[in-house]
Formats: C-alpha cells, structure tokens, sequence
C-alpha cells in the first residue's frame, strides 16, 4: 500500500510585520493487493480510503464473482473534484475480463453506497455480457 501526504507551508511578508501562510495538503493513496486471486488495484487521489470501503470492496469483488469466475483484475478510482461546496465525490469500477472490460462509476456523498451501486452496475453489465 502506498500512502502519500505532501504538506508545503509558504509564507508571503507583506507591509512591516504582517504575513500570509499559504498551506496545501495533498495526500495520495493507491495500493494494490491480490484477493481471491484477483488483483485490485485502488486509485485515490485526494482521498484516503479507509478499512470500511476496503472490506466493502472485498465484499463486491465476492458479488462480482458469482456472476464470473473470469475477473483477471479490478480497478477501483475514487476522487473528489472541486472545492468546499462545489466538491463532487466520484467512483469509479473497470473489472477486467476476457474480451471487452466492464466500467460503472457514480456520484455521491458516500463511498460504500456507491461502492454498492457501482458494483450492481457492474453485475447487470455481466449478466447481459453472458446472454
């Protein structure tokens, strides 16, 4: 797993003594790790993605398999785009099988929901795949 945390403090003096302090916190997070013989691989800029949505990913992946024993890898992207009350909290699922690869993402404010929601997304695209 690799978990990245960037801090950059800069301080701008203006007129006599008073200063401005600039601060940005970025964090990185991407791991990847092999389940079930399946090889996950998260994508989270500007997140950190807890224990709970990594067990809830584990939990989707065991969904995902009663439909297909062919899942050679899945890509997990998790994002917020934008600023304070503009931000936009994103997911996204690839699952790589034989032929074409299958992708859902959603919007929301709740990682495991749409953890969830992706993932059903994701089981109606391989239930059409096998027909």
């Amino acid at each position: 797993m690799l978990s990245l945390q960037i801090e950059w403090y800069a301080i701008f003096v203006q007129r006599g003594s008073h200063a401005i302090t600039h601060h940005l916190k970025l964090t990185i997070m991407n791991y990847t790790e092999h389940y079930r013989g399946i090889k996950i691989d998260v994508q989270a800029p500007h997140v950190e993605v807890d224990e709970a949505v990594q067990v809830e990913l584990r939990s989707c992946i065991d969904k995902l398999v009663r439909f297909t024993h062919d899942i050679n890898e899945v890509n997990l992207y998790i994002n917020i785009e934008g600023n304070g009350g503009a931000a936009i909290s994103k997911l996204g699922m690839r699952v790589a099988i034989p032929g074409p690869d299958i992708y859902a993402d959603e919007d929301g404010d709740n990682w495991i929901g749409m953890l969830k929601s992706v993932t059903d997304k994701n089981i109606r695209q391989l239930q059409k795949v096998k027909k």
